[in-house]
């Protein structure tokens, strides 16, 4: 049961930094020219 508790914890970290990730990049690419970029992670 740690082991799935820990998987998950690991999951959310990993979907937040996605999340984040996205905030970040997405205008830095836009202000480069980057317009038309869509930057999903699915």
């Amino acid at each position: 049961e740690k082991a799935v508790a820990d998987d998950v914890k690991k999951s959310d970290i990993l979907q937040q930094t996605k999340a984040n990730a996205t905030t970040v990049f997405k205008p830095l690419l836009q202000g480069l020219g980057f317009s038309k970029i869509n930057l999903t992670f699915e």
